[in-house]
C-alpha cells in the first residue's frame, strides 16, 4: 500500500469524492496481490479458483479464515453445502442451520399472507407492463451465469413434483413517473410467498441483526475517544456491492424452487435462477453471513488501529481514525477488492459526514439523525396533512412508517408518535386504504409538534452517551384510592437527610382531575399518577431551570417504587390514555431543560419517606422546607399537558365511531402496493 500509494490521503479523497471511475488498481496489480496473498495459505493452487457463477474467491477467502480462527469458515469451502457448492433455499425437514457462533437464534416469525396454493402462478399486471425491461434484465443475469432459460417440459423432468414451483412476477418501478416509457428501469420482485409457498416452507432459524442507529452511535463514542486522544478527525467511506444477494450461488436441486417466466405469453419457456433471489425468504441470511464472513477478514488486518465496520445489505461502511487512518481505509478497499468484490463505483462516496441507509452520521461534530432528504419529506407531508386537516390511509401508514425510522434516533419524537399509532390501528380495520379520514384534534396537535421541531431542524441529536447522574435528585410516590389521588416526592440533590429535604405533597380529587378518576376510583391510573408525579417533581425542584441554552444535556436519576414508571422513562411512548399524554408533557419538559431522566425503580420498603408522604404523614419533614402547591399552580406551568386533556375525550370518540365502523372480512385490508409508495430519500 505504501509503494501503490505515496500519498493514502489524496487517495481515498479522490474515491470519496467520485473522482475514481473505477479500482485504483491495475488488473496486473490486483493479480500479483492476490498471488501474494495465495502463496500464504496452505493451498495456493485451489485458493487461485473461483466456483461457478460467483465472483468471490471463496477458498482463498475460507482458508484465511481458518488460519485466523473464525468460526464460520467451513461454509465457505468444506461444508456439505458450502458457498462453493452451493447453499440450499431452505425446504425440507432440516431447512435452514443454526449458526450460533454468528448469529442469536431466532425467536419469533411473521405470519406470511395467505394464498391458494398455486404451483404455476401468472405474473402480476406491473411484470407485464415492465415486459421489456424485465427481459433485458433476465438477459444480463443469463450472460453472467445467474439465470438460464429451459423448456418447460424439460424443467418438469429435472425438478419433478413440487420441486419445480414458477412464481409470480411483480415490479417496482425505479425511475420517477415522469420518465419516458423506453427509458423507464424496473426492479424485479420474485413472489416466493404467495401461491408457490417457497417462503411459507422456509424455517429460518438464525435472527439476522443489521447496524441500527444505536451501533453508528456507538462507533461515534469511540472514535470521538480516539479524537480525544488527539489522532486529529475520523473519515469514513461508504460504498455498495453491485447485485447483493444475487452473488452466491444455490445447490443445483433446489434451482426449480427459484423459477418463473419473463412473460404469460410464452408459458413453454422458464426462467431458472441459480443464485440468491429478491423475493425469496432465505436470500437475505444467505448473503448476510457471507458478506459478514468476507467482512471479518479487513477486520482481522485491521489490527489495533481504530477501524470499524458497518454492513447492511449491499451497504458497506468503513470508519477510521487514528495515526494510520488513511493507510486502514486503503487496505480494507484493497482486501475487499481481492476477495473478488463487485462494486458499484460509482456510488462510492465518503467524508467528514455522510448519508448511510437513510441516517446522516456526522463525524466532525459527533451527531447522528436522518438524511435530510428524509427530513423534508417528513416534513412535507406533514405540513400538508395538517392543511387539508384529513390524510389518505394508505399514505398515513406510509408516513407513519417513515417517523418510526426517523425515532430510531430522534428520541423526542416517540411519545408523539403514540397516539398515532393507536389512530392508525383502529382506522386499518376500515374497507379501503384509500379513504380519507379526518384528522381527531389529538393527532393533529401531535402533527403540528412534529412539524414544528423537523422544520426548526430538530433532526440531528448527539451521538454522545447521557453522562452518568451522580446520584437521585428527587424520589417521588403516588397514592390512588377512592375520590383521591396523592402526589408526593422529596428532594435529595441538597441533603441526604429526609428530615431537612424539601418536599412536596399534593391531594387531588376528582373535580380537579376527572381524567384519574373512573366512577369515583382511581386506582386504574397507578402508573399516570406515578409518572405525574416525578413531572411535578422536575417543575417544583427546579431541575434543569438554570440550563443555558448553550450548555450540553444534563442526566438526572430519581427513584419510584413503580416498576413500570421505571420502564417506561426508558421508552418514552405508551398507547394507553391518559398515560400517553403524562409522557407527552414529560418528554417536552426534559427537551425544555435539556435533561435525561433515569428514573429507578426503587423496592417499596426502601421508598418509605415518599409513601409517608402520600399517606400524608408528615411526622419525619421540617414544615417549613414543604414547597406550597396546588393543581392550578402546579397545571398552569404544564401548559402542553392541559391542551392535550381538552382533547382527550374528542380523540376517545373518534376511535370508538372508527372501531363501530364495518371491518374488512379477515381483520385487515391489503397492504397498499409498493408500486404507489413515493420515494423517501
Amino acid at each position: 500500500m505504501i509503494e501503490k500509494f505515496p500519498d493514502p490521503r489524496r487517495t481515498v479523497l479522490e474515491i470519496a469524492t467520485g473522482k475514481l471511475a473505477g479500482s485504483p488498481f491495475t488488473p496486473f496489480e490486483v493479480a500479483d496481490l492476490r498471488t501474494s496473498w495465495f502463496s500464504l495459505l496452505p493451498d495456493p493452487a485451489r485458493a487461485s479458483t473461483i466456483a461457478d457463477f460467483q465472483p468471490f474467491y471463496l477458498s482463498a477467502c475460507g482458508q484465511t479464515l481458518q488460519i485466523l480462527g473464525d468460526p464460520d469458515w467451513r461454509i465457505l469451502e468444506e461444508a456439505k453445502h458450502s458457498y462453493s457448492t452451493g447453499v440450499p433455499v431452505g425446504i425440507g425437514p432440516k431447512g435452514m442451520p443454526r449458526v450460533p457462533a454468528v448469529f442469536r437464534r431466532k425467536v419469533s416469525w411473521r405470519k406470511l399472507d395467505p394464498s391458494v396454493r398455486n404451483l404455476d402462478a401468472s405474473n402480476y399486471s406491473s411484470a407485464k407492463d415492465a415486459y421489456n425491461s424485465i427481459r433485458a434484465k433476465f438477459k444480463e443475469d443469463e450472460s453472467e451465469g445467474r439465470m438460464f432459460q429451459i423448456p418447460l417440459l424439460d424443467a418438469c423432468k429435472r425438478w419433478p413434483g413440487d420441486r419445480l414451483r414458477i412464481a409470480a412476477l411483480g415490479a417496482i418501478e425505479k425511475t420517477p413517473p415522469e420518465t419516458p416509457l423506453k427509458d423507464k428501469d424496473y426492479r424485479v420482485l420474485h413472489d416466493g410467498t404467495h401461491f408457490v409457498q417457497v417462503n411459507n416452507e422456509i424455517v429460518i432459524r438464525d435472527r439476522l441483526d443489521a447496524p441500527s442507529a444505536g451501533d453508528a452511535s456507538a462507533v461515534m463514542v469511540a472514535c470521538k475517544e480516539c479524537r480525544r486522544a488527539g489522532h486529529g478527525v475520523v473519515f469514513a467511506l461508504a460504498c455498495d456491492v453491485s447485485q447483493a444477494h444475487r452473488r452466491y450461488v444455490h445447490r443445483e436441486e433446489d434451482w426449480g424452487l427459484l423459477a418463473c417466466r419473463a412473460s404469460d405469453d410464452d408459458p413453454a419457456n422458464l426462467w431458472i435462477n441459480r443464485t440468491g433471489t429478491f423475493g425469496v425468504g432465505s436470500a437475505s441470511i444467505w448473503w448476510g453471513r457471507l458478506i459478514a464472513a468476507l467482512g471479518r477478514i479487513p477486520a482481522y488486518l485491521s489490527g489495533q488501529d481504530w477501524l470499524f465496520e458497518l454492513i447492511y445489505a449491499d451497504d458497506l461502511l468503513s470508519i477510521a481514525c487514528g495515526p494510520n487512518m488513511w493507510l486502514s481505509l486503503l487496505i480494507t478497499l484493497t482486501m475487499w477488492l481481492l476477495m473478488g468484490t463487485p462494486f458499484s463505483w460509482k456510488k462510492f462516496r465518503g467524508g467528514l459526514s455522510l448519508d448511510w441507509v437513510g441516517f446522516n452520521l456526522d463525524f466532525a461534530g459527533f451527531r447522528l439523525g436522518i438524511s435530510a432528504s428524509r427530513a423534508n419529506w417528513l416534513c412535507s407531508y406533514l405540513k400538508q396533512a395538517l392543511a387539508d386537516n384529513c390524510v389518505v390511509l394508505g399514505e398515513f401508514s406510509e408516513a407513519l412508517g417513515r417517523l418510526g425510522f426517523a425515532s430510531q434516533v430522534l428520541t423526542w419524537c416517540k411519545p408523539f408518535l403514540a397516539p398515532l399509532f393507536s389512530w392508525a390501528a383502529v382506522a386499518r380495520r376500515r374497507p379501503s386504504s384509500g379513504e380519507r379520514l379526518r384528522l381527531p384534534l389529538l393527532v393533529r396537535l401531535s402533527l403540528v409538534y412534529l412539524e414544528e421541531q423537523l422544520t426548526k431542524g430538530e433532526r440531528m441529536v448527539s451521538s454522545s452517551l447521557p453522562p452518568e447522574p451522580l446520584g437521585e435528585i428527587f424520589r417521588t410516590d403516588a397514592k390512588c384510592e377512592d375520590g383521591k389521588v396523592v402526589l408526593a416526592g422529596w428532594e435529595l440533590g441538597r441533603t441526604k437527610l429526609f428530615s431537612e429535604a424539601r418536599w412536596f405533597s399534593l391531594s387531588l380529587t376528582e373535580p380537579q382531575v376527572p381524567w384519574l378518576f373512573r366512577s369515583g376510583k382511581s386506582s386504574w391510573a397507578s402508573t399516570s399518577a406515578e409518572m405525574l408525579a416525578s413531572v411535578a417533581a422536575i417543575v417544583l425542584f427546579g431541575c434543569g431551570n438554570c440550563v443555558s441554552l448553550s450548555a450540553g444535556w444534563t442526566s438526572i436519576a430519581a427513584g419510584t417504587d413503580n416498576q413500570a414508571t421505571s420502564h417506561l422513562a426508558k421508552k418514552t411512548s405508551s398507547t394507553k390514555l391518559p398515560l400517553m399524554l403524562v409522557l407527552m408533557q414529560l418528554a417536552v419538559l426534559l427537551s425544555q431543560r435539556r435533561l435525561y431522566l433515569d428514573l429507578r425503580w426503587r423496592p417499596r420498603e426502601l421508598n418509605v419517606e415518599a409513601d409517608a408522604l402520600t399517606n400524608e404523614d408528615f411526622s419525619g419533614v421540617d414544615m417549613r422546607k414543604r414547597i406550597p402547591t396546588t393543581w392550578e399552580l402546579l397545571s398552569s406551568r404544564l401548559e402542553l399537558l392541559l391542551r392535550l386533556l381538552k382533547l382527550q375525550q374528542e380523540f376517545s370518540t373518534s376511535m370508538e365511531l372508527l372501531k363501530s365502523s364495518p371491518v374488512v372480512a379477515g381483520g385487515r385490508p391489503h397492504k397498499k402496493a409498493k408500486t404507489s409508495k413515493s420515494v423517501w430519500g
